[in-house]
């Protein structure tokens, strides 16, 4: 059964629990995030069948964004609050990014043009992984974790721009349509 989640942001965008990801450990601090704690309300409808890999990863961003807001809205009247819905704006991040290194960045391997483009985005991938984990630790200051949060949404933009700007465009142009459709498929499980 696939299971795609309600946005919480204006409108409807598709959300993925895909099987590469069903339980994180975010800390050797043991905190632990399963896609059951997530305060989201969960529907079982599928995807739209025509959406390609393209549009589901950006949506995926468009909701990242969304989520980062309201979140930064959120420390802007109480920090204690925002920490404590960190962790399902954690797990967003993590899943999202472990479904586009499992599904999408194997196969746009084997395209010359994107070698060094595909290089920076794992290194990122890797780094803000680790950031997102590391702001799930109790030991940060306020001031530390809102430094950190502030930076986690920089290094998501401009891996964000980067992937929409440099990779999708070429990805588009060397992936066959019906490609693109089994790559969304594969991504939602």
């Amino acid at each position: 059964m696939r299971v795609v989640m309600r946005s919480r942001v204006a409108g409807h965008v598709p959300r993925y629990d895909p099987p590469c990801v069903r339980a994180l450990t975010l800390s050797g601090a043991g905190v632990w995030l399963a896609p059951d704690d997530l305060t989201q309300e969960r529907m079982t409808e599928p995807a739209e069948p025509t959406d390609t890999i393209f549009q589901l990863l950006a949506h995926e961003h468009r909701d990242l964004e969304a989520r980062f807001a309201a979140l930064h809205e959120m420390v802007a009247t109480d920090v204690e609050d925002a920490r404590s819905h960190y962790p399902e704006l954690a797990h967003a991040i993590l899943a999202h990014l472990r479904a586009e290194a499992a599904v999408l960045l194997p196969r746009l391997e084997g395209i010359p043009t994107l070698e060094d483009v595909l290089a920076r985005s794992r290194i990122d991938h890797a780094r803000i992984e680790a950031d997102a984990r590391a702001l799930a630790q109790q030991n940060l200051t306020s001031s530390e974790w809102v430094r950190g949060v502030r930076r986690l949404a920089a290094e998501l933009e401009q891996l964000i721009e980067r992937e929409e700007a440099h990779v999708f465009p070429v990805a588009r142009r060397e992936l066959a349509p019906d490609e693109s459709h089994r790559l969304a498929v594969a991504l939602h499980g």
